[in-house]
Formats: structure tokens, C-alpha cells, sequence
């Protein structure tokens, strides 16, 4: 069993004109702890299979299967790190802001804050941890990506010597080709 099944998924949306197809029969699947990019032209249905994935829409064909499930909606087994900064409360501290999951999950404020910290170190952001008074809205960009990553412990860093954080073992991630 994979981890992540897409079996012949297709999503169709009304357009003005009629029904307009932004994917058809999409297949693959993603073992544990393996990586995927998807790459594509803008309009190709990246975002829309991600959403899809997530359980943020239903596939009007196939089906979307995780760790053997099959999707129906969004829930609390998968994370999503979207493109812009909307999913960080300003008012939030960065730690507050990566506590946030597992304050809705119900986890006690000693583990959220432990787990917080430790994923904070990971990148670079353990001093706001210290700073109460610093918040998601006085942070830098890069501050501000790197924060809903650690989430889920992803990263996403905007630094040009660290491009891919070759030599990190804290953050590599086995890529399949």
C-alpha cells in the first residue's frame, strides 16, 4: 500500500460555457516519506489536485486515498502550507503561530510548546520564542514562510546559501526520481 493513492481523478467545474475539465484520469502515488513537486504551466491543476487532496473538493471522478482511506473532506491527518501568508494570525506570536495545530487538536500547552521550540530551531526562528511582543505581523517574510511550515515540520527557505539545506540531516528529505 502506498501512502498517498491518486487513481484516476478528474475534476470538472461550470464555466460560463459549460462544463470546463481542469483534470482528467490523474494517476500515481507517493510512498512514505518520499517527496513530490508538481510542476506545470499556470492553469495546468496543481492547486486544483492539491485541493483535492486535502479534501478541500471532491474529485467529480476517481478516487484520492491516504494511508488506505479514501479522502472525503478535509481533515486533521494532513497539513497544508498554502503560497501566501493568510494562514498566520498576526496577532500571534511565531510560536503561537506553530503551536496552533496542536492547540486544536487538544495537546497540552507544555507538549505544544516543547514541539513548538523544537521545530522553531529547526529553522532559525528559536529567538521569537523569547519575544513576546513579536509578532507575525513584525516579522520578516522569510520569517513569516518559514512559520506555517513548521506546522508539519516543512521548510521552505528563502535563503540563497541554503538553497535546498544540502548537509542539514535535520531537514533532508529522500527524493524519489
Amino acid at each position: 500500500m502506498r501512502e498517498i493513492e491518486i487513481v484516476k481523478v478528474g475534476y470538472e467545474y461550470a464555466g460560463a460555457a459549460g462544463a470546463v475539465t481542469a483534470l482528467r484520469d490523474v494517476s500515481f502515488d507517493v510512498g512514505a516519506s518520499e517527496f513530490l513537486c508538481l510542476v506545470g504551466r499556470s492553469g495546468c491543476g496543481k492547486t486544483t489536485l492539491l485541493n483535492l487532496v486535502a479534501g478541500f473538493l471532491p474529485p467529480t471522478r476517481g478516487e484520492i486515498r491516504i494511508g488506505g482511506h479514501t479522502v472525503t473532506g478535509h481533515g486533521l491527518d494532513r497539513g497544508v502550507v498554502f503560497q501566501d501568508f493568510a494562514q498566520l494570525f498576526p496577532w500571534r506570536t511565531a510560536q503561537r503561530n506553530v503551536e496552533f495545530g496542536l492547540e486544536m487538536r487538544g495537546v497540552s500547552a507544555a507538549e505544544r510548546a516543547a514541539t513548538a521550540l523544537r521545530f522553531l530551531k529547526l529553522v532559525d526562528l528559536e529567538r521569537f520564542t523569547r519575544e513576546a511582543s513579536r509578532t507575525t505581523a513584525r516579522c520578516s517574510v522569510g520569517s513569516s514562510w518559514r512559520q506555517p511550515s513548521t506546522r508539519k515540520g516543512l521548510h521552505h527557505d528563502t535563503r540563497p546559501s541554503h538553497p535546498d539545506r544540502r548537509g542539514d540531516p535535520d531537514l533532508a528529505v529522500p527524493l524519489r526520481s
